[in-house]
């Protein structure tokens, strides 16, 4: 068995990445995925897109005499040759956190391969960021889904985000 470990490593490592591959061939069918265009551009471009997780816990509950919820599409557009800063405002339990979510999941998904869940989609290569290049602040204010302050317990009637 010894004698045999690095074919075998070899032959687990192909049967996973055909198992990720099948499990997006059959998400992107079911789901309605579009197959996302990469080209070398700054545009970052989706329409009708929709929030993978939300979109399916939905899909899933009954709703009584009405039947069944579904997630309302919405499109997101961003481009560096404009100066634009996007600016999400509304109350609390809106859905500005799942927007911006739904966004960076949406890219996410473009970027390492997978078909993602929106009518189309459009990434440019000079909008992808590393990893490396997002920090996170440790003494950054961290909000709930209720909108409370960790540090201080205040909630907010209305807090802008802005990406």
């Amino acid at each position: 068995m010894l004698d045999e470990s690095l074919a075998l490593a070899r032959t687990a490592a192909a049967l996973a990445e055909l198992d990720v591959l099948a499990g997006w061939a059959v998400l992107a069918r079911e789901w309605d995925y579009c197959r996302p265009e990469l080209d070398e551009s700054d545009v970052f471009e989706i329409a009708e897109g929709r929030h993978p997780v939300v979109e399916q816990m939905l899909k899933s509950e009954r709703n009584g005499l009405a039947g069944m919820q579904s997630f309302v599409p919405n499109d997101a557009f961003l481009a560096s040759d404009d100066a634009q800063i996007p600016f999400i405002t509304g109350p609390n339990m809106a859905g500005k956190s799942t927007y911006i979510r739904q966004v960076a999941l949406i890219a996410l998904l473009a970027q390492i391969g997978c078909w993602v869940p929106a009518k189309r989609c459009r990434v440019g290569s000079s909008t992808a960021s590393s990893p490396a290049s997002v920090k996170r602040r440790p003494r950054a204010r961290q909000f709930h889904v209720h909108g409370r302050d960790e540090r201080d317990g205040n909630i907010s009637t209305t807090r802008p985000t802005v990406l």
